[in-house]
């Protein structure tokens, strides 16, 4: 999720070079898909808790704590270090 949270960052950033625009933007684009593939996925994973083997219920708790954490991250922590952390050349200056 991150990395298609930042590559649609990066995209808006070429085009605007506004940080807080292409945060926003992104995150318009990104944030409904995201959550729908996440609870997709935490659905089909949340069969697995009934399963009679207890790898099967271990593993389907590990992956959908791993998928909402995932998507809690990216759609909380990674626009705020965007927002701090602005993409830079390589001279490590602030791309203007």
């Amino acid at each position: 999720y991150a990395v298609h949270y930042a590559s649609v960052y990066r995209m808006y950033w070429r085009e605007t070079k506004d940080n807080v625009l292409s945060i926003e933007q992104s995150f318009h684009q990104v944030g409904r898909p995201v959550i729908a593939n996440a609870l997709g996925i935490a659905i089909g994973l949340t069969v697995l808790v009934f399963s009679p083997l207890t790898i099967h219920r271990n593993v389907s708790i590990l992956m959908w704590v791993g998928m909402m954490t995932s998507v809690f991250v990216t759609l909380t922590l990674l626009p705020t270090l965007f927002k701090y952390f602005p993409p830079r050349n390589k001279g490590n200056r602030p791309l203007q």
